[in-house]
């Protein structure tokens, strides 16, 4: 059964990405727009040729970013979407929140057609003026920014790196500072438009990329970046999305206009773990911000899906890495879990709902957020999964479509009424209760089972804000043990190979010793070698002396073969 519509919202323009606030305890969410407008000779042709390639000078990229908190509806269950703030831009292909905050400072970071990232700091004290400009990127390119990705995702930083993609097949590594951004590296990563670039987050050193060259391509940022760590052409058509599994180290999911997702581990990228077609080119990818199986995805034309990514071996509540190959490769499987269709156009954009601070509406952290491309210039917020997608909107991938309009959405769980009281629902916050204790997670100065307990199950004393922080705290425990015994399991087998290379170079150096002793056992001696060498003097000559006697008897046979002749005649 597909989820049916909550409400709807008209951005005017293509929306083009949309992100949930993981900071602000409000429902409230980005939607970044994008529109091509005529002008010039352009602007006299035919309006209803949407496939007309347009040059530079024949149009004008602009966009808008929309402040907007969604909030319970009149009807029931229904939603609303009010817009708090408006920001006019440059033309919008992507926004990407700083998950951890920078220098206390809530960041957000949105790649422009100009060529440029920008970069806005969040004030929640301000309704009206929410979002104000921190610093932009130094830019003398006339290619568009495709993409973004921060480093931060799981560790905190003063000074965060940000990678962009550039239309013209470049990848950008910038540095950010207090108040500006400079670049580090800059390269040539393909040959046609670099759709999409993002962090392997356990690993911020390694930058994934993907191009309409249907290339996907590893860089070590640390290396030579003339040529990649890996170029892979498994994807059969343009690469336009990466995301790194943030709860399970190794895993990476990307898609491409071939219309497949393929998820890897990134210990071996010569062949994916899993494959699944979705029915539509892959623009947008994005896993659950708490559960590591769910994977939201933007298919363009084949609407949007949540798949569910198992792997042999793990708990679907889990954070732990992908089992190692070499230890026996664990099978991964990817199923659907639901689907929505409704936007009857194309579907670029999709996210997760962060948090929810209020328990009356818990659900609301259960919700997923769709968008895409329509004529008919509306959003919408629909009931979908058991789970929050943030994110959605149109992304445009060409300069074709200047009219086509977009709708977001918002999916809600099937099984429950929102704002009914009496209707029983399954708090995330209880979720996370039973899986802190059933791992024993600590929690302040809990020593004891019992402790364990009182300090995971909140005592209704407890602030909300409160609930959430222990949440937290305990989510980045969790993170960073796992993260210490993957990192003491890599010093452990590095460990192994230097001893296995110390035993072979031992064994080398005996071998060398015992070379060394046999030629000085078999020496000659001096005089033996004297005596060899004027007895093999004796027998050249004497060799001389033979070949000239049988050069006297050839001739001697030349010469009687010829008298011979001589008297047969």
């Amino acid at each position: 059964m597909e989820p049916p519509s909550l409400a709807s919202f008209d951005p005017v323009y293509c929306a083009d990405s949309l992100e949930f606030c993981p900071y602000n305890a409000k429902q409230r969410m980005l939607i970044g727009t994008y529109q091509l407008l005529k002008t010039g000779n352009a602007a006299h042709q035919d309006t209803a040729d949407d496939n007309q390639e347009l040059t530079s000078a024949d149009a004008q990229r602009v966009g808008r970013i929309y402040v907007c908190d969604v909030i319970p509806g009149a009807e029931d269950p229904g939603l609303a979407i009010v817009e708090r703030q408006r920001i006019e831009t440059s033309a919008i292909f992507d926004i990407k929140w700083s998950y951890n905050q920078v220098n206390g400072r809530e960041l957000v970071g949105v790649a422009c057609a100009d060529g440029k990232v920008h970069i806005y700091t969040a004030d929640d004290s301000s309704e009206d003026s929410y979002l104000s400009p921190l610093c932009v990127s130094a830019s003398e390119s006339t290619s568009m920014c495709c993409s973004l990705d921060w480093s931060n995702r799981l560790a905190e930083s003063s000074h965060p790196e940000i990678v962009a993609s550039q239309s013209d097949g470049t990848v950008q590594l910038l540095k950010l500072s207090d108040s500006s951004m400079e670049t580090i590296h800059e390269w040539h990563a393909h040959d046609a438009e670099a759709w999409i670039t993002s962090f392997d987050y356990w690993n911020t050193s390694t930058v994934y990329s993907g191009g309409d060259d249907a290339r996907f391509k590893g860089w070590d940022t640390r290396m030579d970046l003339s040529s990649p760590v890996f170029n892979s052409r498994r994807h059969q058509a343009g690469v336009c999305s990466i995301h790194s599994n943030f709860h399970r180290q190794f895993m990476l999911a990307t898609g491409s206009y071939d219309e497949t997702v393929m998820i890897w581990d990134t210990r071996n990228m010569r062949v994916p773990v899993a494959e699944y077609n979705v029915g539509g080119g892959v623009w947008r990818l994005k896993w659950h911000p708490e559960e590591p199986t769910q994977l939201l995805v933007g298919a363009m034309y084949g609407g949007f899906h949540i798949l569910d990514v198992a792997v042999d071996g793990l708990q679907p509540l889990e954070c732990a890495p992908l089992p190692d190959r070499e230890a026996g490769r664990a099978a991964v499987t990817v199923a659907k879990h639901t689907s929505f269709m409704k936007h009857e156009s194309i579907a670029y954009g999709a996210d997760w709902r962060q948090s929810c601070d209020d328990p009356s509406v818990g659900w609301l952290s259960q919700k997923s957020a769709t968008g895409g491309v329509t004529k008919k210039r509306k959003g919408a917020l629909v009931q979908q999964s058991s789970h929050m997608l943030n994110q959605a909107a149109q992304t445009p991938g060409t300069e074709k479509d200047p009219k086509k309009m977009s709708k977001v959405e918002i999916p809600v769980s099937l099984d429950i009424d929102p704002f009914s009281a009496t209707e029983p629902f399954t708090s995330p916050l209880s979720t996370m209760d039973e899986m802190l204790l059933a791992k024993e997670v600590r929690i302040g100065d809990a020593t004891s089972p019992e402790s364990r307990k009182s300090a995971a199950t909140p005592s209704p004393q407890l602030s909300v804000a409160e609930i959430a922080a222990l949440r937290a705290r305990a989510n980045k425990v969790e993170i960073e043990n796992v993260t210490l015994k993957h990192a003491l399991l890599e010093t452990k087998a590095e460990l192994e190979e230097a001893e296995e290379r110390l035993r072979e170079k031992d064994d080398l150096i005996k071998d060398q010793e015992e070379r060394i002793e046999d030629l000085i056992n078999t020496r000659v001696p001096r005089e033996d070698l004297d005596d060899f060498i004027a007895e093999n003097k004796s027998l050249t000559e004497k060799l001389t002396e033979n070949e000239g006697l049988l050069d006297e008897c050839q001739r001697a046979l030349e010469e009687y073969v010829a008298a011979d002749e001589a008297r047969g005649s």
